[in-house]
């Protein structure tokens, strides 16, 4: 979502038509998604956070959320291969004593 000018130019608007058109055409103190551009539908005290301290809609943010999960998982079990694998390699070193 980005703000632009009536008829596509630039130009000298009345102070009120100038509110107008930014009532209707610019987010103003709309807290905007970091990813999607769309109202986050918060303020700063209820924001949903990025990784990186950007805020995002609910929607990103959940899928986010889905993309850190599955993440962790993936690095547990890597965490767990390894281990298979260390204990595969130490126990020969323990038949041989």
């Amino acid at each position: 979502m980005s703000n632009s000018w009536p008829g596509g130019h630039r130009h000298a608007m009345s102070q009120s038509d100038h509110e107008n058109w930014n009532r209707s055409n610019y987010p103003g103190t709309l807290q905007l998604c970091s990813l999607c551009e769309s109202p986050t539908g918060r303020c700063e005290d209820g924001t949903l956070w990025s990784a990186d301290e950007e805020p995002l809609c609910e929607d990103c943010w959940e899928e986010a959320e889905e993309t850190e999960r599955r993440e962790r998982e993936r690095d547990r079990l890597e965490a767990a291969a390894d281990d298979v694998r260390k204990e595969r390699q130490e126990e020969p070193r323990e038949r041989e004593r």
